[in-house]
């Protein structure tokens, strides 16, 4: 999947042939003005020979100088450009599903050899999941803290990406499972820390076209904050609506995240989180009822 560069080394025939050519010519004209004065005998004649020879030294400079345009054109090749190992993903250690992987130990470093795949359902673009991946399979969706800005140019929304679990942590935040390099602090004060670069790109591998992700229509009703049934999941919450419309998403220009109530006809509530660095943020909140995705 990814290359490594060597120094670049530029390799031309045209060029070469040039040089082999005006070597050629030169020593040949030399020869020929040595010959030309060595012998007083014939002198006219060899000045006209002399004088033949530089006429057809400017054609053949004239020629050579056209044939070297039209391979410089097409035919100069950049040589070595890549190295020839170049390095091609194949999984490795044993496929699970993400539900699977959910059942290992909390803020504990992982040491099997394990990978999952799932389709991206989120997506960095709307500044909402900044630093943060979100996959799904059949049986869950996991997150990944990454520390890679502009993720979706490497991870787009419907990408099938491949996780090298072995080494990474997964980490309890506030009660949601999300896979990190390691946790900080306890309480509300823990949090998770992000895979770095280069973690990011020996262990998280975008691997083709995911598969087709409808989400979950859901009402407030079945969402049971105790269950990870739905976690990180992508989900359509039914039948929901604001209290006031006087409020933004999230705050334009601001620098942390905003929470806004959701309501269903029952009086059953559940938060939505919006960032004040996403897209959203100045947006007021809608009128009426509908569906949140």
């Amino acid at each position: 999947m990814f290359a490594r560069l060597k120094k670049r080394e530029y390799y031309c025939p045209a060029i070469r042939a040039v040089k082999v050519g005006i070597d050629f010519l030169r020593e040949r004209f030399f020869t020929e003005r040595h010959e030309a004065t060595r012998s007083d005998q014939n002198q006219r004649t060899k000045q006209s020979q002399l004088l033949k020879v530089m006429n057809g030294i400017k054609v053949f400079y004239f020629c050579i100088a056209a044939l070297a345009i039209s391979f410089l054109t097409f035919s100069c090749l950049e040589e070595n450009e890549f190295v020839e190992d170049v390095f091609v993903y194949e999984p490795y250690g044993e496929q699970i599903s993400i539900s699977k992987l959910k059942e290992y130990t909390p803020d504990a470093v992982i040491s099997d050899e394990i990978y999952v795949q799932g389709t991206v359902t989120s997506s960095d673009a709307e500044g909402n999941f900044a630093r943060q991946l979100v996959i799904q399979d059949e049986t869950g969706a996991i997150l990944l803290n990454i520390d890679m800005g502009s993720s979706n140019e490497y991870y787009g929304k419907g990408q099938k990406v491949s996780v090298q679990c072995r080494g990474m942590m997964l980490a309890d935040i506030g009660g949601v499972l999300q896979l990190a390099s390691n946790v900080t602090g306890e309480g509300i004060r823990k949090q998770a820390l992000t895979l770095d670069n280069r973690q990011t790109r020996n262990n998280v591998f975008a691997i083709g076209k995911g598969a087709d992700i409808t989400p979950l229509s859901l009402t407030l009703s079945q969402l049971d904050p105790t269950s990870r049934a739905y976690e990180n999941q992508l989900v359509a919450l039914q039948d929901v609506f604001f209290q006031t419309t006087l409020l933004p998403f999230a705050n334009a220009g601001g620098s942390s995240e905003q929470y806004r109530t959701l309501y269903n006809k029952e009086n059953e509530t559940a938060l939505l989180l919006t960032k004040d660095a996403s897209t959203m943020a100045g947006t007021m909140l809608p009128e009426g009822k509908g569906s949140v995705t």
